[in-house]
């Protein structure tokens, strides 16, 4: 499996099925950005504690 890396050198999965799978199995609400504050990923407790939040939202809106 190839890995990216992180700012301080943590190692994160290249394969997004797996890191959704990963982040989807967490009690905890998750989801990530990029650089423009656009939602990237958003896992399923997420989804489910804040419905209108989905992949491509800007949460500056």
């Amino acid at each position: 499996m190839t890995t990216t890396r992180q700012p301080g050198g943590t190692p994160l999965p290249a394969d997004e099925r797996l890191a959704r799978e990963l982040l989807d199995g967490l009690a905890e609400a998750v989801l990530t950005t990029d650089g423009t504050g656009r939602v990237t990923l958003v896992n399923a407790r997420a989804a489910e504690l804040i419905p209108e939040i989905d992949a491509g939202t800007e949460l500056a809106r």
